[in-house]
């Protein structure tokens, strides 16, 4: 239990989380970007009740959505290529 709670802690404090801001300077957002998306494969990923049903991530989906991305921190996923390039997020 301990374990996984530092591995979520130690991703959500890495550059590469999803949630963390983008940096505004240009080598460290090439950094990223040159990275890919940002893929934590865990052996089993947080259920959460949605109405009748239980419901997780699955770490497939990482094989057939070649976009995705996926934080531990918050157990959401995010689009990598909507994330690194919308406008919004640069200004």
């Amino acid at each position: 239990m301990y374990l996984l709670f530092f591995s979520i802690l130690a991703d959500m404090m890495s550059i590469y989380d999803p949630i963390k801001p983008l940096p505004l300077n240009q080598l460290e957002f090439r950094q990223i970007i040159l990275k890919g998306r940002h893929t934590k494969k865990l052996s089993i990923y947080p259920r959460t009740l949605q109405g009748h049903k239980v419901r997780s991530f699955e770490k497939e989906w990482f094989n057939k959505f070649e976009w995705l991305e996926y934080s531990s921190g918050i157990d959401a996923a995010f689009c990598f290529h909507c994330r690194k390039f919308s406008v919004l997020q640069r200004k």
